[in-house]
């Protein structure tokens, strides 16, 4: 299983990919 860290980075990840795609 993923850590709960790995999940929280691939959560900013995605927010941060939001961010970058405006």
């Amino acid at each position: 299983m993923i850590s709960h860290n790995e999940t929280e980075l691939i959560a900013l990840g995605k927010q941060l990919g939001k961010l970058l795609e405006k």
